[in-house]
């Protein structure tokens, strides 16, 4: 199954190992079966027929980190408690994890659906 746009491309490179390993370690065969938009990506196992869902978050330690590493803005963003590039985690990078978490908590996604944060 080929993504169509950066966003399935993020998507499917970002658990492609993930899923290598767990089928390996697990003695599983999971494989891709659908790309939508909530949940993300759905995993098939062609022996078993157990289903993988998987919904997946971009995070960004600074706010417009993600835009500038797609090319989408030309400014790299900078800490407001650094005044530059640098991440201080409890103040920079912790209230945004938590937003995102809280975000894809507040939605339903259905049964037996595990959240990657990349």
């Amino acid at each position: 199954m080929e993504p169509k746009n950066k966003k399935e491309q993020i998507v499917v490179a970002t658990v492609e190992n993930c899923v290598l390993t767990y089928n390996n370690k697990s003695n599983t065969n999971f494989e891709v079966y659908e790309l939508s938009d909530a949940p993300d990506i759905k995993y098939k196992d062609n022996q078993t027929n157990e289903e993988l869902v998987l919904e997946i978050t971009l995070y960004e330690d600074l706010k417009g980190e993600i835009a500038y590493l797609l090319g989408r803005r030309q400014e790299q963003p900078t800490s407001a408690i650094t005044s530059n590039t640098t991440r201080q985690f409890e103040g920079d990078s912790l209230p945004i994890l938590l937003e995102v978490i809280k975000k894809k908590l507040a939605k339903d996604y259905g049964k037996n659906v595990a959240l990657v944060v990349r």
